[in-house]
């Protein structure tokens, strides 16, 4: 019983990491970088078609 309920709480700590706190900092990093991590557009005929500086 006491296995189990370690190896919950490790799976708790880990969904809190992997699902909120990362992608949290991440988020927060790109948001200090020039153009807020956003990319520029690009345009053709003054219609959006994509971005390019992503990925």
């Amino acid at each position: 019983m006491k296995n189990i309920f370690s190896i919950l709480k490790f799976t708790l700590f880990m969904v809190v990491l992997l699902a909120v706190i990362y992608p949290m900092a991440i988020f927060g990093i790109a948001q200090l970088v020039p153009n807020n991590g956003k990319g520029e557009t690009v345009t053709v005929n003054g219609k959006v078609v994509g971005y390019q500086k992503i990925g």
